[in-house]
């Protein structure tokens, strides 16, 4: 039923970002080739491209400079919560507010809602227990 249930509520775009998520997780791993041959689903191998690159630096707490669409980063923010835990969550945010900051020196326009998701993000995190683990696995 669980399953049943989970696959009930998984639409077209969160299949999609749960491809991207299982290639990242892969090249984090070591897997470098792991999804070059095909984006899924309508995502372009260049949007696939940049939100692999987005994933790496979040995953190691490093600037990445291609923005995502603000609902995906949520989404990656809490599986990164949720599978990893507070550490890679704090790595993550660091990345999205290096992001941030890059972006704003371009002259395009502040981030105003990547900001926002940070600043959710963040105070979430100040309420959550610390714990042990440091690095994602």
């Amino acid at each position: 039923r669980h399953f049943l249930y989970q696959a009930a509520l998984m639409t077209p775009r969160t299949a999609q970002l749960d491809e991207v998520w299982r290639i990242a997780l892969a090249r984090h791993s070591g897997q470098p080739d792991a999804g070059l041959t095909d984006a899924p689903g309508p995502l372009s191998r260049g949007s696939l491209t940049i939100y692999l690159q987005s994933l790496r630096e979040m995953l190691r707490g490093g600037q990445y400079t291609r923005a995502m669409k603000n609902d995906d980063t949520e989404y990656f923010l809490s599986r990164l919560e949720r599978e990893h835990g507070p550490a890679a969550l704090r790595l993550a945010l660091t990345a999205l507010d290096q992001h941030i900051r890059y972006y704003n020196t371009l002259g395009k326009g502040a981030l105003v809602g990547a900001r926002a998701v940070h600043d959710r993000w963040a105070k979430r995190l100040e309420t959550t227990p610390p714990q042990t683990r440091t690095k994602p696995a």
